[in-house]
């Protein structure tokens, strides 16, 4: 999805009913796995892509000391706004990811845990992206992704039926050739230093209209990924 349309929608981030309907629906799940698998109390929480602050302001409540980017300055300023409202601290930078990482990098700045939900599908070179995340993590520092995988299925449910049928989504959303299958992500994550802690399904229940854990990861899953201490 392009900026234009994140500045256009952008008014509509906490709209449970609204364009991000899905994502709101989606956020409780993403909370559950992380406080499940990772401590975030006290720690320093990277959010990336973060929009009007869904899931920034959720890791706030989990005792995280959050930082969150987005390219989108529309977004930024709903998040901030937000957030202001909610009376929760959160550093919101307007920013591109690899400029930050650059920025980060060079100052040496290094985080406990890094967030990158249903982004790294929307980029030309996810690898390069790992990259700079692995460089901003602690040894030992997790990172939770997630992403569409790359299948007949994810090409109905992902676009035939999300963005066409359901209008779930604005269409032109997703590019089925940047859907990457888990395979593919572990490999360039263990190029990039980091290990598989966590490989997690995520199903639509129709008949429920909410998403549930599974172990079916042919359309939407998450990864739990760790940074290798070298000894």
């Amino acid at each position: 999805m392009t900026d234009t349309v994140f500045d256009q929608d952008a008014s509509f981030w906490w709209d449970q009913d609204g364009p991000f309907k899905m994502l709101h629906r989606m956020n409780p799940m993403r909370i559950a796995l992380i406080s499940k698998n990772i401590d975030c109390l006290g720690k320093k929480v990277l959010d990336i892509g973060c929009g009007g602050g869904l899931l920034a302001e959720s890791l706030t409540e989990l005792g995280a000391d959050v930082t969150a980017i987005d390219s989108s300055q529309a977004s930024i300023d709903v998040a901030q706004a937000h957030a202001k409202l909610s009376r929760k601290s959160i550093n919101y930078i307007k920013s591109d990811f690899l400029q930050f990482a650059k920025t980060s990098i060079a100052k040496d700045l290094q985080f406990d845990v890094i967030t990158a939900m249903e982004m790294i599908e929307h980029i030309d070179n996810p690898k390069r992206y790992l990259e700079g995340m692995s460089h901003m993590l602690k040894p030992g520092g997790f990172l939770v992704l997630s992403t569409l995988n790359r299948t007949w299925l994810s090409f109905l449910g992902g676009i035939i039926a999300a963005e066409y049928l359901l209008g779930w989504v604005q269409k032109g959303t997703h590019q089925y050739s940047r859907f990457i299958k888990p395979s593919e992500l572990m490999n360039m994550a263990y190029d990039c230093n980091l290990g598989l802690k966590k490989l997690q399904g995520l199903t639509w229940e129709f008949g429920n209209k909410r998403f549930v854990f599974s172990q079916d990861v042919s359309i939407n899953y998450f990864v739990i990924l760790q940074k290798r201490i070298l000894s």
